[in-house]
């Protein structure tokens, strides 16, 4: 970030919606994806004996509006676990980032310690 600007990331919250979209997308969409998908295999059936052609022609449209509907809702499943992957994603990226850091303060940390004259450190006679 430019300017010094700081900012914070709740990693809490992300982990929580991560969580809420993976679990309404396999508990709420996906099974309702595939049970309407069952239920398109058998096709429309009104007016199946009927020999009236607006019958027929609603048929038609609804089975298409239908198909149009499960197309959509796919993308939509599609998209919402690519969310929740992306959010696992970054999750574990500041996770593994504020590891590094922790790891570089250390490191940081022991190389000023051990370039200090021993009088200076705890081993030191000043810290005895």
């Amino acid at each position: 970030m430019s300017g010094g600007q700081k900012f914070s990331v709740d990693l809490g919250q992300i982990q929580l919606t991560s969580e809420k979209l993976r679990s309404d997308t396999n508990e709420g969409l996906q099974p309702g994806l595939a049970d309407a998908n069952g239920k398109m295999q058998h096709g429309i059936r009104f007016g199946v004996r009927s020999p009236s052609g607006e019958t027929e022609a609603a048929a038609r449209a609804l089975d298409e509006a239908l198909r149009i509907h499960r197309g959509n809702t796919e993308a939509h499943l599609m998209r919402a676990q690519q969310l929740a992957n992306a959010l696992e994603i970054i999750l574990a990226n500041y996770r593994t980032s504020d590891e590094l850091s922790r790891m570089d303060n250390e490191v940081i940390e022991w190389l000023i310690y051990n370039a200090l004259p021993k009088q200076f450190t705890a081993e030191g006679p000043m810290f005895q």
